[in-house]
């Protein structure tokens, strides 16, 4: 080890003196050092003026955490002298409606360039942007398929806008539908790798989560609505992930088969509080086509649904089962035109029909 003098014990003789320059008054940003050679005699005070002109920067690191925020503490400036620094981990990421997926920065094309830290050597002004996997989002009549979606003043237009934005994340998914909205022809496939998929009526449900006193209902302040264009909700072939609807009105949906939902998914599929009505399809199923798939509807009310050819051929205006399962508990039928509901191997409880 080297020795350590009193500044007036220092003994004669000839020294290279270093000095050191720190950007914080606890010596963590080391900005760079210069020396000089000093001789030291005896009896005689020296002196030395050194006049710095520059000196290395300390480079700031903004975090971009859009809602998110980081337990613990993060580096939030260096130098090019700094070691590499590991940017905080998903441990320490937290938000309350997303999972943490990686940081990144922009490119000039406004590309992402993702980053796992700040290699040592760097230098500039860094402006790291947190990256999330929804886990809920929102859907509004006044929302913008452009928006993120992660917030009800950010809410998406269609629900087919909101299923695309989920990433593919392998998490229990939410999402909140508030006002009449537009499937925009929502489609559930097996490229949504989600645990679970919940769609949920916003207004009863922020009124009350816990659904205590709740009761059926032929209509819902919010509507999912299919535009005639197609089904209202497709839960397509090779979909595992169980689904289920609360708290909603699905209309307005017209297709060959399954002209509200169509159902053919590996998955369940689980209805409560719902009202089914006002959808039509030419074949089979006006309001709600099972080809496959366990599906349970309770507390649902399925009304002035219909078959729209006109032909024998044609069945179910309410309902149409020809694989999987149906089970209806406390839920009521009535008002389906032309041939009512058609079922073939499906079970129903404690069913209405009117």
């Amino acid at each position: 080890a080297l020795p350590i003098y009193a500044k007036s014990a220092v003994p004669s003789g000839q020294y290279i003196v270093i000095f050191k320059l720190y950007g914080d008054s606890a010596c963590s940003l080391y900005l760079g050092a210069w020396r000089e050679y000093a001789s030291v005699a005896g009896g005689f005070t020296s002196f030395s003026s050194q006049t710095l002109k520059s000196c290395d920067s300390v480079y700031t690191i903004d975090y971009q955490l859009d809602g998110g925020t980081i337990s613990g503490t993060a580096p939030g400036s260096y130098t090019r002298w700094s070691e590499a620094i590991d940017l905080p981990d998903e441990a320490s990421m937290s938000r309350a409606d997303a999972l943490f997926r990686y940081w990144y920065e922009l490119s000039s094309d406004g590309s992402e360039l993702p980053l796992t830290q700040i290699p040592a050597g760097s230098t500039g002004d860094r402006t790291i942007y947190a990256k999330w996997r929804y886990t809920a989002l929102y859907v509004s009549a006044e929302g913008d398929d452009s928006a993120s979606g992660s917030t009800l003043e950010k809410a998406k237009a269609t629900l087919s806008g909101a299923l695309a934005a989920f990433d593919a994340a392998a998490d229990d998914c939410t999402v909140y539908i508030s006002g009449s909205v537009s499937s925009g022809g929502a489609r559930v496939d097996a490229s949504l790798a989600a645990s679970s998929l919940s769609l949920v009526g916003y207004t009863s449900y922020s009124s009350n989560p816990s659904g205590e006193n709740l009761y059926a209902q032929d209509s819902w302040s919010d509507v999912l609505d299919g535009g005639a264009q197609a089904s209202t909700l497709t839960i397509a072939a090779g979909a595992r992930a169980p689904v289920t609807v609360r708290y909603l009105q699905i209309q307005n949906g017209q297709a060959e088969t399954g002209g509200g939902i169509f159902m053919a998914g590996e998955g369940s599929l689980a209805l409560s509080y719902v009202a089914l009505c006002e959808n039509s399809a030419t074949a089979a199923g006006g309001g709600l086509y099972i080809s496959s798939g366990a599906v349970t509807l309770e507390e649902c009310r399925v009304h002035d649904n219909g078959i729209t050819s006109g032909t024998a051929s044609a069945y179910g205006a309410g309902f149409y089962v020809g694989g999987g399962s149906l089970t209806l508990n406390n839920t009521a039928v009535w008002g389906s035109d032309m041939h009512g509901s058609y079922s073939w191997g499906s079970g129903a409880d404690n069913c209405a029909y009117g």
